[in-house]
């Protein structure tokens, strides 16, 4: 099956301010009656990963190559990718509305996140320190594409930054965003996109209230 990956190409912005936010964001329109699935593919998965910046751009090549050889393995990774993605949504959303949302969302995402988190290594730095790295394998493993989006809705939650966590105020739009504006009043994912159409739509309420009968 052919792809059109220009979506990844042309038209993606990471607006969410955090990888774990765009992650969530891969879904154009949520809210809307016909949301716009972006992550189709495993290609689209890795392409989401690289424009979004967990990984580099050999990994990527790596992790096409092998999904080329093993189609079946990587379409079961992209589900999961799918899944961990409306866990977190089901635990972040709510929070950016004020509210805490669907009792068991939070122990979804958990165990979601946990195959991830059992690829987290301490290694020693080139100070002499120590930082966390991903497992190093000679394996090629399609999973690895999660890893950093699980740890990074991980941390999220558990910031200081949840209070800064807002939605678009685009009645479909739905993305999720950090309001890191001075005084707290942001109020759209973009406002070159969802910002100018709602301008455009209270322009042309305002044409017809103007208008004759």
């Amino acid at each position: 099956m052919t792809t059109d990956h220009s979506y990844w190409s042309d038209t993606f912005k990471p607006v969410g301010g955090d990888p774990a936010l765009d992650f969530v964001n891969t879904v154009g329109n949520r809210l809307s009656d016909a949301p716009d699935e972006h992550v189709e593919t495993y290609a689209d998965l890795v392409l989401a990963a690289e424009r979004i910046g967990v990984i580099g751009a050999d990994e990527a090549s790596r992790l096409r190559a092998a999904a080329e050889r093993s189609p079946d393995a990587a379409e079961a990774v992209r589900e999961r990718a799918v899944a961990l993605r409306e866990h977190l949504h089901a635990v972040l959303g709510p929070l950016a509305g004020g509210t805490e949302g669907e009792a068991g969302a939070l122990a979804r995402f958990n165990e979601a996140l946990a195959p991830s988190l059992s690829h987290l290594r301490v290694v020693r730095a080139g100070d002499g320190g120590f930082v966390w790295a991903w497992e190093a394998s000679d394996d090629v493993d399609l999973g690895r594409v999660l890893w950093p989006f699980a740890r990074a809705g991980a941390e999220m939650l558990v910031s200081d930054r949840l209070g800064r966590l807002r939605v678009c105020d685009d009645d479909d739009c739905g993305w999720l965003f950090l309001d890191l504006s001075r005084n707290r009043s942001r109020r759209w994912c973009d406002m070159a996109d969802c910002g100018n159409r709602a301008k455009a739509r209270r322009f042309q309420a305002r044409q017809a209230d103007r208008s004759p009968g």
